[in-house]
């Protein structure tokens, strides 16, 4: 499942442990990969509990946010036969 997250989508089709795909409004090609750790107040997604990192959905769907696009992968868990990396980065 590869969702694009435009002003159609909705913050309830994200959950926690989801895999997004971030564009940044700046270095558009840039992406992020991040996973979802919770959803705070109905609208902000934490990606970062240790730096209190998120974005509001609201705001990206009025494109008040520092995000200009987002895709949710769903759950996925990487692996060495998937990629090369050692292991997925969590914070």
């Amino acid at each position: 499942m590869l969702t694009n997250l435009n002003v159609e989508g909705d913050v309830r089709n994200i959950k926690a442990g989801d895999i997004l795909v971030i564009t940044r409004k700046i270095e558009k090609e840039i992406k992020l990969l991040v996973e979802v750790k919770e959803i705070v107040n109905g609208n902000e997604i934490l990606l970062s509990r240790k730096n209190n990192d998120y974005f509001n959905f609201d705001m990206y769907v009025s494109g008040e946010s520092w995000v200009w696009r987002v895709w949710n992968v769903g759950r996925i868990q990487l692996t060495s036969i998937t990629n090369t990396m050692y292991e997925f980065p969590r914070s």
